[in-house]
């Protein structure tokens, strides 16, 4: 899974967009504190199976703030936060990886393999 703004990321755009991507398409729900309300909420299917959410901001962030990022992500609890910056600058973007995309890679090469096997 990634998650954006970093969590503990600072110096954060003022106009940065809250972001989950997932590796299966499963509903979300994501708040901010101090509390913001989305213009757009907007899902992107990836094939095979995955999510990115895209939450944006109805306006600006405010200056020199410490968000928190709570709801639930593939159904767990989440949290994580991140500090705007003073002024307003272009977001960055980081990606995390999750430390599940190793063991879900296997066992889906190793899906993949017994069919073709069996295929032959």
């Amino acid at each position: 899974m990634f998650l954006g703004p970093r969590p503990g990321a600072t110096n954060v755009s003022l106009n940065t967009v809250i972001y989950v991507y997932q590796p299966r398409p499963v509903e979300n729900d994501v708040e901010l504190d101090p509390k913001t309300t989305f213009a757009k909420i907007e899902n992107i299917h990836d094939p095979p199976a995955s999510r990115n959410t895209i939450y944006y901001p109805a306006e600006l962030l405010e200056p020199n703030t410490t968000y928190n990022v709570s709801g639930s992500i593939m159904g767990f609890s989440a949290w994580w936060t991140f500090t705007t910056a003073s002024t307003f600058s272009q977001p960055e973007y980081e990606y995390i990886l999750t430390p599940y995309a190793w063991p879900i890679a296997l066992t889906i090469s190793i899906i993949a393999t017994i069919i073709f096997i069996k295929r032959i």
